[in-house]
């Protein structure tokens, strides 16, 4: 079976080449109004680095022989934008967030919401999964690693890093999406298989017939209320046998 030795995944030349002309194509179309964001080299490079996380999401999924719809490259005027998901990974609607590493490096892997609303359009659709990644510009070459699919209603939001962010923003970070006590939560989820089907990144072992990579598993500590159920409910059965053996005796 195959094995996930290698998270980084390449972008490829095309790819690359089609996320540069979306970007230049679409940034005359948007604006960061709620963010204070108004530099076009900024906003563009947003851009470029999204669709790089979408064609590495893309790619890495279409590795393991799921069936994947998307990236969009199709540029919208404003009234028509939306908030679709990025790709549909097996009928999942999937959001993919992308950060540059030295972005993450200083702030934390982590993705940014407004607040200005009541309602978020993302966060309100109850089947909607994310996926992170970096966008390796520390080194030469241009690799994207890959994290384990997220189910949004799960996430943790707190204030951002960046203070200036925070009276309308919230963010989610990986390392508090990453906690036991969150994998703990996603063992009662109907949607916890799901979620755990591809795991992409830091795993080393042999993926069984459901896809899930238990080496990786095991590292994030999912297992481990499922290992102390195990052992409590050997103890019953032992202590049980015992008891029949001492009656039949």
């Amino acid at each position: 079976m195959p094995t996930f030795q290698a998270p980084q995944v390449p972008i490829p030349d095309d790819a690359k080449e089609r996320a540069r002309a979306f970007a230049f194509a679409v940034t005359g179309t948007v604006n960061y109004k709620d963010s204070n964001q108004d530099v076009i080299e900024k906003i563009r490079d947003d851009h470029f680095v999204s669709k790089l996380g979408e064609e590495a999401a893309r790619i890495l999924f279409e590795g393991r022989n799921c069936l994947v719809e998307g990236p969009d490259y199709g540029v919208y005027e404003a009234k028509r934008k939306s908030w679709a998901a990025d790709l549909r990974v097996n009928d999942l609607e999937v959001a993919v967030k992308t950060q540059r590493r030295s972005a993450a490096n200083r702030y934390g892997l982590s993705w940014t919401f407004g607040f200005a609303q009541t309602a978020h359009p993302i966060l309100d659709r109850p089947m909607h999964g994310s996926v992170w990644l970096y966008s390796e510009d520390l080194k030469e070459g241009t690799e994207c690693v890959v994290h384990p699919l997220r189910k949004i209603k799960q996430l943790i939001f707190e204030a951002p890093a960046l203070q200036d962010w925070s009276v309308k923003n919230q963010a989610v970070y990986l390392r508090d999406a990453d906690s036991a006590r969150h994998h703990e939560r996603m063992i009662n989820s109907p949607y916890a298989v799901l979620l755990q089907i591809v795991t992409l990144s830091g795993a080393e072992g042999s993926l069984d017939s459901r896809g899930n990579c238990f080496a990786s598993l095991k590292k994030q500590g999912v297992f481990k209320p499922i290992c102390r159920r195990f052992r409590r409910l050997t103890r019953i059965f032992k202590t049980i046998r015992e008891n029949s053996r001492v009656i039949r005796g």
